[in-house]
């Protein structure tokens, strides 16, 4: 039977190229505003969050062992993540600021591709833009590199995978769990998107009965077990497990545990204002996307994933109850999602639709308007400010700036094999003087928090020091640093008293305040001035 010629196909008209080629000019307008902002704050000083990341990295790439050398309560998927971008782009500010920018970028097209396959691509779009945009603003700190922005990656690779698992579902789901595992490893509190894929995978599989829905979830959960089971097990073979499940289990157990849940709704109240900020109107609209969306939209598999995906990104940022700013990172995915989804559910004017499509049209010019007042907000410290200026405005007085001209100081006074001690909470200055710290805490922290291991800890600071006789210490007098508590155990400002004096001479000062100057004395200029200063970092040498 001769085959019928097959008519020629209809070439697209104008619009139609220009509606297909709409989605992906609003992504590349959006990732391009971030990465200029990016660009341009990339050689803004390391926060201690940053430095502790760095200084760990560095550590990984001499061949050293996360919870041998140093402990720390975080997993370390972000410390291996530093460790990457600093082997390929250098161990500076610069070089780390530059990886986060490549990160958050493949996080917003991973987005995009999600939110154009679930919803349409003009959703899709919009979703990404709000995401990269918000993810990208002061108001959640975006600029730094925070382990939450390492676990929003892994997380919507492993969307991508429980919606869509392809041919070999099962072989899908199981690298899905992986992707969420992954997740898990750069901060705990990613074991909230890990019970979502659970969650959502049952509930897709509902319909083709018990048994294939319990196959299904285990091999998503084995995936997801297996990165934590492999740390567990490389950790266990370098002698160091114990170690890694104090911190990250027993000691995380109590810290999450220090805010009473009374407190909680006035936390939450107080930091909402500071994460809005500027964007208010992007996380309202977020808010009015939901609620179109849930009334007008039609797919019930792709309710119950936003709905799923909202819920719990907010109970990853519950844990604690502190309500950081950068801890709402992790729910900017599902912001971006909500709003694009606002957008999908309005009607779109073809024939035969719904309503009239300029609803569409006005929602997406309101987008456009809520993200532009931001952005014009947020201009002026981007590109206007100096880095010094930038870091002063957002922290205050913690001496982020100053640890980089300290750091240098202390590269140039010791040799590479010395050890350092900072007594406060600026692990970034070992980072920057690339130097080992002579205790295995890099955080003060922990030491005045009122939990019955601080006591315990204290002394073995103290020993440690007192054992490595380190080259240089540093004395951070800044109370951001320390934040000690009417309950805190002194010992070890009794100690500090004691002992520094008669075995450290003051070498240097930098004198901080509030208007962007720093005062920096060296030698005998720094010592003579030491005692009248307050809010200041004090280096001193060993003189035996």
């Amino acid at each position: 039977m001769t085959a019928r010629p097959r008519a020629p196909a209809r070439a697209a008209s104008r619009g139609e190229r220009l509606a297909a080629a709409a989605p992906w000019a609003i992504v590349a307008l959006a990732v391009i505003l971030v990465l200029a902002m990016r660009v341009r704050l990339m050689d803004l000083p390391l926060e201690r969050d940053e430095g502790e990341y760095a200084y760990a990295g560095q550590m990984i790439l001499e061949g050293h062992v996360p919870y041998g050398d140093m402990d720390n309560m975080k997993l370390p998927g972000t410390y291996y993540a530093y460790a990457l971008f600093m082997a390929l782009l250098g161990q500076s500010p610069r070089g780390i600021h530059f990886g986060l920018a490549l990160w958050t970028t493949v996080s917003a097209l991973l987005l995009f591709a999600v939110g154009r396959r679930l919803l349409d691509p003009l959703a899709g779009a919009i979703a990404a833009a709000v995401f990269a945009i918000l993810s990208a603003s002061f108001s959640v700190l975006g600029f730094a590199g925070h382990a939450t922005h390492f676990v929003v990656l892994p997380v919507l690779a492993g969307c991508w995978g429980i919606l869509w698992p392809g041919r070999r579902e099962r072989l899908g789901l199981l690298a899905a769990g992986l992707a969420f595992g992954l997740a898990f490893l750069m901060k705990q509190q990613a074991a909230a998107f890990v019970l979502f894929g659970v969650l959502f995978v049952l509930w897709r599989s509902r319909s083709a009965g018990w048994r294939s829905a319990a196959l299904k979830g285990l091999l998503f959960s084995l995936g997801a077990a297996a990165p934590y089971a492999v740390l567990c097990a490389y950790l266990a073979s370098k002698g160091v497990f114990a170690n890694f499940w104090f911190w990250t289990v027993t000691y995380a157990r109590d810290y999450v545990g220090e805010v009473p849940i009374t407190d909680a709704g006035a936390i939450f109240l107080d930091q909402a204002g500071e994460v809005t900020g500027w964007y208010a109107g992007a996380w309202a609209l977020a808010a009015a996307g939901a609620i179109v969306y849930f009334i007008r939209g039609k797919d019930r598999d792709t309710k119950v994933f936003l709905a799923g995906l909202t819920i719990l990104s907010f109970a990853a940022v519950c844990p604690g109850f502190f309500f950081r700013e950068h801890y709402f990172i992790v729910m900017l995915p599902a912001v971006g999602l909500l709003t694009g989804a606002g957008y999908a559910a309005l009607p779109s004017g073809r024939a035969g639709g719904e309503g009239p499509g300029w609803t569409r049209a006005l929602y997406a010019i309101a987008c456009f308007a809520a993200l532009l007042a931001g952005g014009v907000a947020q201009a002026a410290p981007v590109f206007k400010w100096d880095m010094e200026h930038v870091s002063r405005r957002c922290y205050g007085i913690n001496p982020f700036p100053e640890s980089i001209e300290i750091g240098r100081y202390i590269d140039a006074n010791s040799a590479p094999a010395d050890r350092i001690a900072v007594l406060g909470s600026e692990p970034e200055i070992y980072f920057y003087a690339h130097r080992r710290s002579a205790s295995r805490y890099l955080y003060v922290y922990a030491l005045m928090e009122p939990h019955p291991y601080a006591g315990r800890l204290q002394d073995q600071v103290i020993e440690e020091i007192e054992a490595a006789r380190p080259r240089i210490v540093v004395l951070v007098r800044v109370g951001v640093s320390w934040l000690g508590r009417p309950d805190s155990d002194k010992r070890i400002m009794r100690w500090m008293d004691s002992y520094l004096p008669a075995h450290y001479d003051v070498t240097g000062l930098a004198q901080m305040s509030r208007n962007n100057s720093t005062r920096y004395l060296w030698g005998p200029e720094a010592a003579a001035a030491a005692g009248d200063s307050h809010d200041d970092v004090l280096v001193m040498k060993r003189r035996d």
